[in-house]
């Protein structure tokens, strides 16, 4: 579905958001016992997102280190294995540029 997402791409030149490698983020069925199924009635969906300036994107800091396994940016739903409603919060976790970098 993620190739029919296309809601951006007209401010592109103004906004942009981090590569989404997540599932759709919305309609989730709010049942406790079925934390990952989509409700029947939409079509799943990205409709929580993180967009940011070209200027903000371009303060962050992306490390090449092969030595440290951790991500330098993640972006990515929060409680994928739980009931939270029909949305599943999105975060992006990242370091900023410093003036040493």
């Amino acid at each position: 579905l993620l190739k029919y997402d296309k809601e951006i791409t007209s401010f592109h030149d103004v906004i942009r958001e981090e590569d989404i490698t997540f599932p759709p983020s919305y309609p989730y069925i709010e049942d406790s016992n079925q934390p990952k199924q989509y409700m029947n009635t939409r079509c799943p969906a990205w409709c929580d997102r993180i967009l940011m300036s070209h200027t903000a994107h371009d303060l962050i800091n992306r490390r090449d280190d092969d030595d440290d396994d951790a991500q330098s940016v993640v972006y990515n739903t929060i409680g994928p294995n739980v009931c939270m409603g029909d949305h599943k919060p999105v975060f992006l976790s990242f370091l900023l540029k410093t003036n040493n970098h």
